[in-house]
């Protein structure tokens, strides 16, 4: 797994306030070859209580080798939150386009990136659509119809079954998209929202209360995850 540090500004103390610290992480199974965090240009405005333009977000870079002469560069990124009341459409736009920027530089036989883009297909802004331009989504690519991964149950923010945000209305924020260079092949074998979930102890202070606490199910996130299984297929040419 990467370090705290591996994907962060070396401002990042984290200990006292997040600022600075992007919080991204990479965990494999096999060895790293390079690591490197890449900062966007772009932040939220310090204007605003969100505290985007102080969390220095951006991407982290880790290249791995499942398999000898098949050479893997796996980003990982949080782009700019929606504001209570402003969608910080503006940066997420900037940020999406450096992320892509960053992709086509690699030079790795497959690039695959993950994360949470906090917009959805149906947002007015360009992000989504750059992405795909430049690479596939795993999601679209396994579900083929719109309606079968487009909808409230596979929803990643705001999915129904999500004890934290289940109030809000369903949207698709996170994703894992992929794309190979040169003449190799990469597609999707399997993709799933699995819904992840925890014990929390409810504690209950009152005189009437004979035991420690009530346990009970909560999500281990306001966001559900994305779980993908990739095939590759590396060219002799």
């Amino acid at each position: 797994m990467s370090q705290y540090g591996d994907f962060a500004l070396s401002t990042c103390d984290g200990r006292a306030l997040p600022s600075f610290c992007s919080g991204l992480a990479i965990v494999s199974r096999f060895p790293f070859i390079e690591k490197e965090f890449l900062e966007f240009s772009y932040h939220g405005s310090i204007w605003n209580p969100d505290g985007e333009y102080w969390a220095r977000k951006g991407a982290g870079r880790a290249r791995v080798e499942p398999h000898p002469g098949f050479i893997v560069d796996f980003f990982v990124t949080h782009t700019c939150a929606v504001g209570p009341s402003y969608s910080n459409a503006y940066y997420r736009e900037h940020q999406v386009k450096e992320l892509v920027g960053w992709v086509d530089s690699s030079n790795a036989d497959f690039i695959v990136l993950g994360g949470d883009f906090n917009t959805d297909p149906r947002d007015n802004e360009t992000s989504y659509h750059n992405l795909k331009e430049a690479m596939i989504s795993s999601m679209e690519e396994f579900f083929l119809v719109i309606k079968e991964w487009l909808c409230p149950k596979r929803a990643t923010y705001g999915n129904p079954k999500n004890t934290y945000s289940y109030m809000y209305a369903p949207v698709l924020y996170d994703y894992i998209w992929h794309r190979a260079n040169r003449w190799n092949m990469i597609w999707t074998n399997f993709f799933d929202v699995p819904f992840l979930r925890a014990k929390k102890v409810i504690s209950d202070s009152s005189p009437s209360n004979s035991t420690n606490g009530t346990a009970v199910e909560v999500s281990f996130s306001d966001h559900e995850a994305v779980t993908s299984s990739l095939f590759l297929w590396k060219s002799i040419l």
